[in-house]
């Protein structure tokens, strides 16, 4: 816990679940789509 992770990658349901488990174990997150795809 309290570990402060920010990541760049495609979004896709593998990694949003990725990061809502790192939120749920306590970390603060901060994501950005490198792919302008896949936030449409």
């Amino acid at each position: 816990a309290g570990a402060r992770i920010m990541g760049s990658l495609h979004m896709t349901v593998q990694t949003a679940v990725l990061i809502e488990t790192l939120v749920d174990l306590g970390a603060q997150v901060r994501w950005v789509s490198c792919n302008i795809f896949s936030t449409q």
